[in-house]
């Protein structure tokens, strides 16, 4: 018979695990370097076993309960919509949402998670914080009031921006470390000169 740990992880498997791991980057069990590493594991774990490997030293409650037993897939969870960004960038579009209460939690690590909403939102900011990385809010009045949105929003080297449209200047990893596509290439070299015009005979 297979072993639990031998079973195939299933996409529900691998989030839930992410998810566990950012908690941990959140609360400081894990720092940056570790963090991006595990999640790119996670990502690419095939088996129970291999994710259960990734969280066996972040304490009891870091690791869903259906991967810690590698019992079978994990059982259908509900809560605040989760979105991370590590090291790129994530867009959340809520504005065609017709829920009067939207609650998000984004984590921008190395990136930038932007979340845009409709004109009018009521966005409240319930908890995360900002390390070397910016929180914003940016929404454009509207005659009638918009969706409650609640976001706990946490940046380490970038930004979790909520908003009405993409215009904007770049996030804070992009002005300050470069980003993808910004890098700072070298000017090329300068043209050589014209010849001197020849002397007339």
């Amino acid at each position: 018979m297979e072993h639990a740990a031998d079973l195939r992880a299933t996409d529900a498997d691998r989030a839930a695990v992410v998810e566990a791991l950012r908690d941990a980057g959140a609360d400081g069990r894990l720092d940056v370097d570790e963090l991006e590493e595990r999640v790119g594991q996670a990502h690419g774990a095939k088996t129970h076993g291999e994710l259960a490997a990734l969280t066996a030293d972040l304490g009891g409650h870091a690791l869903p309960a259906a991967v810690g037993a590698a019992s079978g897939p994990l059982p259908a969870t509900t809560g605040p919509r989760r979105e991370l960004a590590v090291l790129g960038d994530v867009v959340v579009d809520l504005r065609a949402s017709r829920e009067p209460v939207l609650e998000l939690k984004a984590t921008a690590i190395l990136g930038d998670v932007t979340v845009l909403v409709p004109p009018g939102s009521q966005v409240e900011l319930v908890g995360g914080a900002a390390v070397l990385g910016d929180r914003k809010v940016d929404v454009e009045p509207a005659a009638q009031p918009g969706p409650r949105v609640r976001v706990h929003a946490l940046a380490i080297l970038g930004d979790v921006r909520i908003r009405t449209t993409t215009r904007g200047k770049a996030g804070w990893w992009r002005r300050h470390l470069g980003g993808h596509g910004a890098r700072h290439l070298p000017e090329p070299p300068a043209p050589p000169p014209p010849p001197p015009p020849s002397p007339h005979r």
